[in-house]
């Protein structure tokens, strides 16, 4: 395989897991989306405002863990040999164990904490391909980039094939991270809060393909 579709293939597979920690957040314990930090600043605002210091400080820690997410793959990155993509999957992988063995009862903010810090260094090791930047943990941008794509193929009579492939691209980028989602509800169904355990067969599939031997990069 070469470089290139490698990407392109590992690149689908952490939008199914980005989709599958996602909706694991909203099925579980958190109630809230555990991916981004919109939301989570928007309450941590409302909490210290409205008197719930506790609830706010716990937030403002889930805000120091995702940026500590970043910074620490970013180190990854740009001051060892270590690969980041490797290392952003094992920290799913250690996550998706860990978040199994958080006694129940807690403050439902203390759940979202290691699902912060994996999504943060998910994003920043896997955050598109090539010449296509876009998330492996939300839809949003995606969504937008798809629909500029495909309309601007469109409107100029067909004759850009690269917006057609862009929004293609956008696409199944899209239809993976769902599956995940999909995923993710059946296997609450079946384990409740021990789901996470059924996405380590797909974490271990990218962290393979991570490997120097199945890939053949192409200059």
């Amino acid at each position: 395989m070469n470089y290139e579709k490698q990407q392109l293939y590992l690149h689908r597979i952490m939008c199914a897991i980005g989709g599958f920690i996602g909706a694991y957040a909203i099925l579980g314990s958190a109630h809230m989306f555990g991916s981004a930090q919109t939301g989570n600043l928007i309450e941590t605002v409302l909490c210290l405002l409205g008197g719930n210091l506790l609830e706010g400080l716990l937030r403002v820690c889930g805000l120091l863990l995702y940026v500590l997410g970043i910074l620490l793959c970013i180190l990854i990155q740009k001051k060892t040999r270590l690969n980041a993509q490797r290392y952003a999957i094992l920290v799913d992988l250690l996550g998706m164990v860990l978040v199994c063995f958080l006694p129940p009862g807690q403050n439902l903010i203390l759940y979202l904490l290691p699902l912060f810090f994996m999504m943060a260094t998910q994003w920043t090791a896997f955050h598109g391909v090539g010449d296509y930047s876009g998330s492996t943990i939300f839809s949003t941008n995606n969504l937008k980039q798809m629909t500029i794509s495909f309309a601007e193929y469109y409107l100029e009579g067909k004759h850009n094939i690269q917006k057609l492939y862009r929004g293609k691209f956008f696409a199944a980028s899209l239809i993976w991270y769902h599956l995940g989602v999909a995923f993710s509800f059946l296997s609450h169904l079946l384990t409740g809060k021990y789901s996470t355990l059924l996405c380590i067969p797909l974490a271990l599939g990218a962290l393979l393909m991570t490997r120097p031997a199945a890939i053949q990069k192409t200059g």
